[in-house]
C-alpha cells in the first residue's frame, strides 16, 4: 500500500470515531464553509506529505459529505 493510501485510511476510520463519539460534529461537517477550510488545510498537509504542487490537487474537495 502506498504511503498516502494509508493515511487517507487511517484518516478515514478516526473521522469515523470522532463522529460516533462526538455526534455534534454531523453539523460542522455539513457545513460548506467547514468543507473549504478543512479543504485547504488538507491541501497544505498533501503537498508536505506527497512533495506534489497545489495544482496537481483539486481546487475544492471532489467528495460530498455523504461519501
Amino acid at each position: 500500500m502506498i504511503h498516502f493510501q494509508k493515511t487517507i485510511k487511517t484518516q478515514r476510520k478516526e473521522i469515523a470515531d470522532c463522529i460516533s463519539d462526538t455526534p455534534s460534529l454531523k453539523a460542522d461537517i455539513a457545513d460548506p464553509d467547514w468543507w473549504e477550510k478543512t479543504w485547504a488545510d488538507t491541501l497544505t498537509l498533501a503537498t508536505r506529505e506527497t512533495g506534489l504542487n497545489f495544482e496537481v490537487f483539486p481546487e475544492a474537495c471532489p467528495w460530498t459529505y455523504s461519501e
